[in-house]
């Protein structure tokens, strides 16, 4: 991409390249080395086209504009471009806006002073000029002509410390730092103004000074904590050293007034030094920022240090440092390249100083006197070499850098390249991997291929670690290995609690449509839990025996026996531990569990704790229930019938637990007659279990309870008359047995039960009941004066009978009395007829 517009004939070079075919052909694929697949595969990658070529990472743009004279500095920032031409003039453009070049004069033609060097802060607004008379000059954004600092002259400007981004009704450069030829730091403030008798320098005063003046300062850099914002380093370079200051800077600092703000932090905080003694001298100190926030670059993560002895680099880490400390970490030298020239007839490596070098996010960029290189930072490889055409008496000059813009530029006596980069991170991926530094290596991947590498990689080294588990959970990610050939690493190795972490994995991965694979996956997997709890319960007892043996060693340390101990609750937390595992494991998969398959399995090993989780999780109650009832658990039954709803369940097992546990029972029926009263509950179940509770515990002598439950005065019936009938009869309570058939409107039934009990009053009381129908009255009283006859004997009673029913009459009874009866027993009836 080219930053420049047609309109004054700035135009990029293409390079012409070889027309290649997009994508190698299928046919071309050798498919014997594609991946196996298998049943349990539930996706697989996806057939990539593969790019036969790319695009270089690194490119150079030549800018097709002719400048007018001779280049000797540039500096770029915030997508302004400023030239020096022929020493004396400033072009100024805007790159966004290549239509509009500014040639401003800045010494005049006749002069004997030229410009040296210039620098631009990050916003491109303010522009420093410094001339070899050692008088700098000031150029503000808007104006067309430079003001000369007057306090500024005398002093050869070599580096700048600009201050952050700015705000926007801010004109100012801010208190920036300026560093020296010899050795001096100044601290200053430029404030532009119209005003023809009022200065710029708003502020200036020497901070601080080296001992060594021959040494000049060749970068400046300062910047405040993030988590303490009074808190500042200052990052001084020169040829041999690099220091850092840290200090705090005073709130009540003010910009024209007093000290400054970095004079105390000078003064007060002795620096930390890091000396490579092998002078260079076009020594330089670049930083770079990792993010951008709100389009402006964030804290400098990375920076470079060209020395003698090569490229001091590291990153930015603030933390809690203080004075005396240091915000580099990570940091080594790295050599230059070296080049091989013959000499006597054999090639000889000899390193390479290059003229200037910038750093990109994954590499170094070096400008040599002919060419440009980039290398790698991961590995330090020469990834890009470019020859730079030059004309006859053309010089390359430098490297600059586009911090806030991220652009990158090659600039020479004559001409102007942008260096294109293009998908940096591309072979970033790979070069994490070889340095065995997956995670950072994955989160570069940029496609399913790539991702399954890194992971197939990752996964096999740890698996020749021999940390087995943490393979699985890497090789159940892979696609590119078979499910089954994973499956005979771990068997082989006999790592079955790798195998079953792979297989959950797996089964996690796996598709609801795949229903056959996740039940023998889950099969399977019951089967390993259940091993492996068995060798833990194993474990567990033998380490428990141990203890018990030694403990009944009477010259026992008591160190040692403090370590069984401690041996024996790390064994029980583990099999914990498992035990949950297999709980949610079978909670989650409960759906994909046969149950069959899975009862064989848990009771071939006698694992019945196991067993009662399983049989909860497939709500099999009954098998439950008969095994607390073997094992006389009676309140862990009792919990089990509660939490279910099968009435049939509750016929069965109550019996048996109102015997053993009658407190209990109690207890259900003070519930069930609260959620029939006070609740108004009318399901038939529970009315009916509620009138077995009732039957079960009572007597013909004392039924109270259960015949107030069945008269259901002021409210009606809900329970199941059958039912009712059936229960009472099983346990021979008559007079509920009588009350139900009554209920039934079987009078008869209920009579001749009652007469069958010799129970003459509940017998008179039911056929009362009888309700228009007299002749079936009549004929129910009739059959109790026969009993009464008949059975008892008892004349007198039989003819006091006569009395209780209007419906009867003498001549009714009279067949019914035997040959012998006299009439004197007959007499009072007679006189009351």
């Amino acid at each position: 991409m080219s930053h420049f517009n047609d309109d004054i004939s700035i135009i990029p070079i293409i390079n012409e390249v070889e027309d290649y075919p997009d994508y190698i052909p299928v046919s071309k694929l050798d498919m014997k080395s594609l991946p196996s697949t298998s049943l349990l595969e539930s996706s697989l990658i996806e057939p990539t086209e593969l790019k036969l070529e790319e695009a270089p990472i690194f490119a150079l743009d030549r800018v097709q504009y002719q400048f007018p004279g001779e280049v000797s500095a540039l500096q770029v920032c915030n997508n302004i471009l400023t030239v020096v031409i022929n020493k004396c003039r400033v072009l100024r453009i805007d790159l966004g806006e290549t239509y509009q070049v500014e040639d401003i004069e800045i010494l005049p033609k006749k002069s004997i002073d030229s410009i040296r060097n210039i620098f631009l802060d990050p916003t491109g607004k303010h522009l420093i000029i410094v001339t070899e008379g050692e008088d700098t000059y000031y150029l503000y954004e808007k104006w067309k002509k430079p003001k000369l600092m007057t306090k500024f002259r005398g002093i050869n400007i070599q580096s700048v410390a600009w201050r952050g981004k700015q705000c926007l009704n801010d004109i100012s450069t801010g208190l920036i730092l300026i560093g020296t030829n010899n050795g001096k730091i100044y601290e200053v403030e430029i404030q532009p103004t119209d005003e023809f008798f009022k200065r710029e320098e708003r502020f200036f005063k020497q901070v601080y000074s080296f001992n060594d003046e021959m040494l000049s300062i060749t970068g400046l850099r300062f910047e405040a904590f993030p988590t303490d914002p009074q808190k500042y380093v200052v990052i001084v370079t020169t040829p041999i050293r690099l220091y850092q200051f840290i200090g705090e800077i005073p709130l009540n600092t003010t910009n024209n007034e007093g000290n400054g703000m970095f004079y105390e932090l000078f003064q007060n905080n002795t620096p930390n030094i890091k000396e490579i003694i092998s002078f260079h001298k076009s020594s330089e100190c670049h930083f770079r920022s990792q993010f951008h926030e709100n389009g402006w670059p964030s804290i400098p993560k990375q920076f470079i240090w060209t020395t003698g002895k090569g490229m001091y680099t590291g990153e930015l880490v603030f933390g809690s440092q203080k004075a005396g400390g240091s915000v580099i970490n990570n940091s080594k030298i790295i050599s230059y390249p070296e080049e091989y020239i013959k000499s006597s007839g054999k090639s000889k490596p000899i390193e390479t100083v290059p003229l200037s070098v910038a750093i990109t996010q994954f590499h170094t960029l070096l400008l040599y006197k002919k060419k440009i290189k980039a290398m790698c930072n991961l590995d330090n490889s020469i990834i890009y070499e470019e020859d730079i055409p030059l004309e006859s008496g053309e010089k390359i000059l430098g490297l600059r850098m586009d911090f806030v813009k991220d652009s990158y530029w090659v600039y020479t006596t004559q001409s102007l390249y942008e260096i294109l980069i293009t998908d940096e991170d591309r072979n970033v991926w790979n070069l994490y991997l070889k340095q065995k530094m997956f995670d950072t290596a994955l989160s570069f991947t940029k496609n399913e291929s790539q991702k399954d590498k890194v992971l197939t990689t990752q996964a096999d080294y740890y698996y020749s670690q021999q940390r087995y588990n943490l393979s699985a959970e890497y090789f159940a990610q892979v696609h590119s290995i078979s499910f089954e050939e994973i499956v005979l690493r771990f068997i082989n190795k006999n790592e079955n609690d790798a195998l079953r972490i792979y297989l959950l994995r797996k089964l996690e991965k796996l598709k609801n449509q795949d229903l056959l694979q996740k039940k023998l996956i889950c099969t399977w997997l019951v089967e390993i839990f259940i091993n492996k709890l068995n060798n833990l319960s194993n474990k567990v007892e033998d380490e428990k025996l141990a203890y018990e043996t030694l403990q009944k060693l009477s010259e026992a340390p008591e160190d040692k026996l403090e370590n069984a101990k401690n041996q024996i609750k790390l064994m029980e937390e583990d099999k914990k531990m498992i035990q949950d595992e297999f709980k949610s494991f079978m909670q989650t998969n409960k759906e994909y569990l046969d149950k069959k398959a899975i009862y064989q399995i848990i009771s071939s090993h006698g694992r019945t704790e196991e067993l009662l989780i399983f049989s909860d999780l497939v709500k099999d109650y009954e098998r439950m229930l008969v095994h607390y009832l073997q094992e006389k658990e009676y309140e862990k039954a009792i919990n089990i019938l509660r939490k279910q709803s099968s009435l049939d369940l509750y016929y069965k097992f109550s019996p048996v637990l109102m015997e053993c546990m009658p407190y209990e029972t109690n207890q259900a029926i003070r519930y069930l007659n609260y959620v029939i009263n006070n609740l108004h509950n009318t399901d038939v179940t529970i009315h009916n279990y509620l009138l077995y509770l009732y039957a079960k515990q009572a007597s013909n002598e004392d039924c109270g309870e259960l015949l107030e439950f069945l008269m259901h005065e002021n409210r009606p019936a809900y329970y199941d008359l059958q039912y009712a009938l059936r229960v009472c009869t099983q346990y021979r309570i008559i007079h509920a047995c009588v009350h139900i058939y009554s209920e039934m409107r079987l009078y008869e039934q209920a009579v001749n039960l009652a007469l069958k009990h010799d129970d003459i009053d509940l017998a008179k009381y039911h056929a009362d009941k009888v309700e228009n129908n007299d002749t079936l009255r009549k004929k129910l009283w009739i059959n109790i004066v026969k009993y009464v006859i008949e059975e008892k004997k008892d004349i007198k009673m039989a003819l006091q009978l006569l009395k209780s029913c209007e419906l009867l009459k003498i001549s009714d009874i009279l067949p019914y009395f035997p040959d012998f009866v006299l009439i004197e027993d007959f007499k009072v009836v007679l006189i009351f007829n």
